[in-house]
């Protein structure tokens, strides 16, 4: 009997344990993906390419976004690299700056990621 209990806990246990791991990964999913969204959204608002931006890495430090997001040339297919950072109003979710730069062979015009960044505020 206390043999069948103990491994009944045991069992019981493990699949809470597992059950939150899954959560937790969900969750860690779900900010990727969020900042994937937002750097592609920013990308193809500076520059005109061939499918979708892809988020390479993120950092989340206090009030600041990093990310590193690639995407392919509309005309040539070649891979180039943005790096973004979004500074963020503290105890809100607006965009107060924006570091912008990328590898591409046409300069990107820093108007575009203004207007990016007000229409992503009035949202």
């Amino acid at each position: 009997m206390f043999r069948t209990m103990h491994c009944l806990c045991l069992t019981l246990a493990l699949l809470a344990g597992s059950s939150f791991m899954a959560r937790q990964a969900n969750a860690e999913a779900t900010e990727a993906e969020k900042v994937e969204a937002l750097g592609a959204s920013l990308c193809k608002a500076v520059h005109d390419m061939s499918g979708n931006p892809i988020l390479d890495s993120y950092s989340i430090k206090g009030n600041t976004i990093t990310m590193k997001v690639y995407w392919f040339g509309l005309i040539t297919k070649n891979k180039y690299t943005s790096n973004i950072t979004l500074y963020v109003e503290p105890g809100t979710s607006k965009v107060t700056k924006i570091d912008y730069s990328d590898n591409g062979p046409i300069a990107y015009d820093p108007a575009y990621i203004e207007k990016w960044r007000r229409e992503l505020n009035d949202r």
